[in-house]
């Protein structure tokens, strides 16, 4: 079976020398790789969008 790829919602939280950001992309990415990526998929209450969250301590480039 085929992996399915899928243009998904993506929020990277960095945290490199105590300084914190956060990028929004929309990317084209399948499963297998986002769970390589430690991605946690989470859901918004107010609006029910959701995305996949990535914590990372460097820098990720997609």
């Amino acid at each position: 079976m085929a992996w399915m790829v899928t243009q998904k919602n993506i929020k990277i939280h960095t945290c490199i020398d105590g300084i914190d950001s956060v990028e929004d992309v929309r990317v084209i990415i399948s499963h297998k790789k986002l769970k390589a990526l430690g991605a946690k998929r989470r859901v918004y209450k107010d609006t029910r969008e959701s995305f996949f969250l990535i914590e990372s301590d460097c820098e990720i480039i997609l």
